[in-house]
């Protein structure tokens, strides 16, 4: 693996510790809360990152072979996300984290396969931007970061108000 891949990899490994140790540190009442989204409970936002990955996996794999990712809305995008959400209600937060891994797992050995030259091939993504592959690996990083913080906020947020 190039030192390139080995960043994205760190970068993707990083994320996903740091979101699972989150995660682990919450207790019911936190899992609980409400997040700045309006839509989803902490633990349902942990759910929505373990569910958005074969989607990305999906257009990442497209995106390297040089295909077009598939036009879908920007609403049907978040209605099929809010949809994986509710299908997994009731779940516990080892399930959650066991599906996150294992669908973080699928990510990086698609990584792993990619070719050197094909990490800068250009493509659009589900938000119609154009981006690279190796990009389109960044972003779960930082999707997962962006996540971290709402929860860590919500987290935050609770305990001034009390």
């Amino acid at each position: 693996m190039n030192d390139r891949k080995k960043v994205i990899k760190a970068e993707l490994e990083t994320a996903h510790r740091e979101l699972v140790d989150l995660a682990r540190s919450l207790d019911a009442e936190a899992l609980a809360l409400p997040t700045g989204s309006g839509l989803w409970n902490v633990q349902e936002l942990i759910t929505h990152l373990a569910t958005f990955l074969p989607r990305h996996l999906r257009d990442s794999q497209l995106m390297s072979r040089g295909e077009k990712i598939p036009d879908e809305r920007r609403d049907e995008v978040h209605q099929n996300n809010v949809e994986l959400v509710k299908q997994r209600h009731g779940r516990s937060l080892d399930e959650t984290l066991v599906e996150l891994d294992e669908n973080k797992t699928s990510i990086v050995a698609f990584l792993e396969t990619v070719p050197d030259s094909d990490l800068d091939r250009m493509g659009e993504a589900s938000d119609g931007q154009a981006i690279s592959v190796a990009q389109s690996f960044q972003r779960v990083a930082q999707h997962y970061q962006a996540h971290c913080a709402d929860i860590a906020k919500a987290v935050t947020s609770h305990r001034d108000n009390r």
